[in-house]
């Protein structure tokens, strides 16, 4: 028997919640541009876009922000 699959963060993307925190860390932690990051990728063997990590970029702000809002609400309300 075996356990349901998890829920993707982004519904319809190949992008595993390990990849989307690589990339995040790499975008606002390391201060690297998505080609930089596009680049390191390719130096491993995955090909995927700068566009493709721009489109997870956006999603991966408006869950967190709708995350944020909630918890504001909770908070003050």
């Amino acid at each position: 028997m075996r356990a349901p699959q998890p829920e993707p963060p982004i519904p319809g993307s190949f992008a595993t919640p390990s990849l989307l925190a690589w990339i995040v860390n790499g975008k606002y932690v390391m201060s690297l541009p998505l080609y930089r990051i596009e680049t390191d990728l390719k130096a491993c063997g995955a090909t995927i876009s700068r566009q493709d990590m721009a489109n997870w970029m956006m999603n991966v702000h408006a869950v967190f922000r709708q995350v944020g809002v909630s918890c504001l609400v909770m908070y003050f309300f």
